[in-house]
């Protein structure tokens, strides 16, 4: 949340919730840094505020704050004070392994849960709170262990979660890629963040060029962490917001169980700031403000302003200051069913259609060219793929299509799919599609990407591969382009910078993609109305 979007909560929260329990809406606080001990010995570095003044009937309410992964209990203790200010007990700690709390991170899993769901059993012994009004407020880590303890059995009534996936972990290795964001979260010093042993191997698997690591990787990264089948436990309704361009977790797994989400649930997707998404101005102050219409309405049975149930933010031309201009609908859930799916059959000249190529050429080849196979992971990641060394080893391939101009806007929302019919000359080999708008004027803006490694490739064969989760209006006279490309890095991206967004395969390879008829290679866009 930023400063002004909290300024402005504050004023409306004590001008409106409170009205007509206090004279007096703006408290003196107190601050207490304390300890608490976990079921294992393990100690959490912890601090409350609470108001200097009677606490309304039956308590105060009360807001706990989770913090993002790698940083602690102090990246929340502004939000903390401001709302305690405001007339709520507060409370932020740091997640074992982090800040100055004990122990050590299991990245993510239902160990910090069940330390969530102690943590919460603690705070509801309070006196001074009302447990029937204790709210939970976190953005990626800090929003997945809150809902991840809820699915569990937390009995919470307010859960509010950004920037999150129920299945974060194989999220992070989707299609048999291995996300940049996850080797950076497995990449930081003991003031960040201290392993488990187990997660200190991650790191070492994914930098390994032994392929039984992958299968270790790929085994054990989701267990215990991955909680979709668990959703449908959740007994009160929740608000979760993410972002279509989030480089740690897409909204598939979201979309794909919508519909096992509480009754009145709320969902916003589109451009919320974090994980190098992409946002505005204007959509971060309808985030704050619409997160605290939900904690009123959770905490107060207040009525909010709308009652809608699912928000959809679209990007979409003109791009200003390098960003995607929105547009915001109201709908629900049921806006994600069953899309229009246009089919854009790739030709060997370079064109994508809705007509699939009928000439004689049956396939084009794809290279991934590697000089020197000394090349390691650890090297190219150390000089963020980029410098003389790395490219006079590595080659980056683009074969670039392009569709024709649209002839009427198009509303992409859901997940894109490749149907990729392929032969490749190696056991290891990686596609990576990345999906832009050619707007008219010339301007050139990534979308979304679909990205594939086939880690056991073994003769001609046919994947069908989903791509990241979208929300865009394609804007008539534009053109659709797709780069296949063997090094998925984005230009002017100041989130990845010269880094790619999944991790190359590091092998050479000559691979065939098979065109021509409705079975040969083509990318799917789910549009509606």
């Amino acid at each position: 949340m930023n400063i002004k979007g909290l300024l402005f909560l504050i004023l409306l929260f004590a001008g409106y919730t409170f009205s007509q329990s206090y004279k007096e809406n703006y408290f003196e606080i107190s601050r207490n840094n304390f300890n608490f001990k976990l079921r294992d010995g393990v100690i959490l570095d912890c601090t409350s505020f609470t108001p200097d003044a009677p606490g309304p009937n039956g308590g105060f309410p009360c807001i706990v704050y989770c913090h993002g992964y790698g940083k602690s209990k102090d990246d929340n203790l502004s939000n903390a004070i401001s709302f305690a200010k405001s007339g709520f007990v507060t409370y932020t700690f740091s997640m074992r392994g982090q800040g100055n709390s004990g122990g050590v991170s299991n990245l993510i899993s239902r160990t910090e849960a069940k330390d969530l769901m102690e943590f919460i059993d603690y705070i509801k012994s309070n006196e001074l709170i009302d447990r029937n009004r204790i709210a939970i407020s976190g953005s990626s880590q800090g929003g997945i262990i809150p809902l991840m303890a809820h699915a569990m059995g937390l009995e919470i009534q307010c859960l509010i979660t950004d920037l999150i996936s129920p299945d974060f972990a194989s999220n992070w290795i989707d299609n048999g890629c291995v996300k940049m964001s996850l080797l950076w979260t497995l990449s930081y010093g003991d003031n960040n963040a201290r392993y488990s042993d187990e997660v200190k191997n991650y790191r070492k698997w994914i930098l390994s060029k032994k392929r039984d690591k992958w299968d270790s990787l790929a085994f054990y990264l989701p267990q215990n962490r991955d909680f979709s089948k668990l959703i449908s436990k959740c007994t009160r309704p929740v608000y979760i917001s993410n972002s279509f361009q989030d480089k740690f977790f897409n909204s598939n797994s979201i979309i794909k169980n919508i519909f096992k989400f509480p009754y009145g649930s709320k969902f916003y997707f589109g451009a919320i700031e974090g994980h190098g998404t992409v946002s505005t101005e204007d959509e971060n102050k309808y985030h704050d403000k619409s997160m605290f219409e939900w904690i009123d309405y959770r905490l107060n049975k207040a009525e909010p302003e709308e009652n809608n149930s699912c928000v959809i933010c679209f990007s979409i031309y003109p791009v200003i200051n390098s960003s995607w201009s929105f547009q915001r609908i109201y709908s629900q859930p049921t806006i994600f069913d069953k899309p229009n799916r246009i089919k854009l059959y790739f030709h060997p000249s370079e064109k994508v259609s809705e007509t699939p190529y009928s000439g004689k050429t049956a396939s084009f080849i794809f290279k991934n060219t590697v000089s020197d196979t000394s090349i390691s992971m650890i090297e190219s990641v150390n000089t963020e793929f980029n410098g003389e060394s790395f490219w006079k080893k590595f080659t980056k391939t683009n074969i670039i299509f392009e569709s024709e101009p649209l002839e009427w806007n198009y509303n992409a929302l859901g997940i894109p799919k490749v149907h990729l019919v392929y032969k490749s000359d190696r056991k290891v080999c990686q596609y990576n599609f990345q999906i832009y708008e050619i707007h008219k004027d010339g301007t050139t803006k990534l979308i979304s990407s679909i990205n594939f490694t086939d880690r056991n490739s073994s003769g001609k064969t046919k994947a069908d591969i989903e791509g990241d989760a979208l929300g865009h209006i394609f804007t008539a006279g534009s053109k659709i382009r797709i780069i296949l490309t063997n090094l998925d890095t984005r230009e002017n991206d100041n989130f990845l910078r010269t880094n790619p967004y999944v991790l190359p395969v590091l092998i050479p390879s000559s691979n065939t993609i098979y065109v021509g008829g409705t079975e040969g290679s083509y990318l799917e866009l789910p549009l509606k109305e």
